[in-house]
């Protein structure tokens, strides 16, 4: 018997977390008028955008975050589901009076990044910067969402030097191979541009 969950690989295990998942997306909505982003000369507000079990939070400040992020841990006690804090991601920015250590006014301000040091299920969720790793990886100071990596600066500088190594590296593999010509094209066809191709539907390479 079974109690909580289901069976892997049952088949209506992408319903029945539909079904719960969709209780929680109705939950948040009525709070994307008051926590969510609203643009300056848009309608648009920005607050809760989910895929499967991915969501992502968005707010005009930490507090908001935090606020919502409470009302997302109340609802995973309540359906017995938990949060994974060690697969959470947080960012924040905003514009920073630009003074250096001497308090000397360098005349303007910066748009930067900060940690909004929010939690989860009682924990500190990470910084998009991890000091720990490779500050030349992308994993430094990106995340993934939905196959799409997000640059602390916002920019696509690193993902496109990553993304030119991982061809050349595809193309020495097939150039090393020991296969004759023709078995090369069909490696280029199959292999090297089909790795290419999704960076390319992604991200906004110009």
């Amino acid at each position: 018997m079974f109690d909580l969950g289901l069976f892997q690989g049952c088949v209506l295990s992408c319903i029945l977390f539909s079904c719960v998942f969709q209780l929680l997306l109705d939950l948040l909505t009525p709070l994307a008028e008051q926590h969510g982003y609203h643009f300056r000369e848009s309608p648009i507000v920005l607050h809760d955008q989910a895929f499967a079990d991915d969501l992502s939070i968005l707010s005009s400040c930490p507090q908001l975050s935090q606020a919502s992020l409470d009302v997302v841990q109340r609802f995973l006690e309540w359906a017995h589901l938990r949060a994974k804090p060690s697969k959470c991601i947080c960012m924040a920015l905003k514009r920073f009076d630009l003074k250096s250590a001497n308090g000397r006014n360098l005349n303007g301000t910066s748009y930067s990044p900060f940690d909004p040091n929010l939690t989860i299920a009682g924990e500190k969720i990470k910084f998009i910067i991890n000091a720990a790793l490779d500050p030349s990886s992308l994993q430094y100071d990106h995340f993934k969402e939905l196959g799409r990596y997000i640059s602390v600066d916002l920019k696509e500088n690193k993902v496109k030097r990553e993304v030119r190594k991982r061809f050349l590296d595809d193309m020495e593999k097939v150039e090393t191979s020991g296969v004759n010509g023709l078995c090369k094209l069909f490696l280029y066809q199959h292999f090297v541009v089909s790795r290419l191709s999704w960076a390319f539907l992604v991200h906004d390479f110009v």
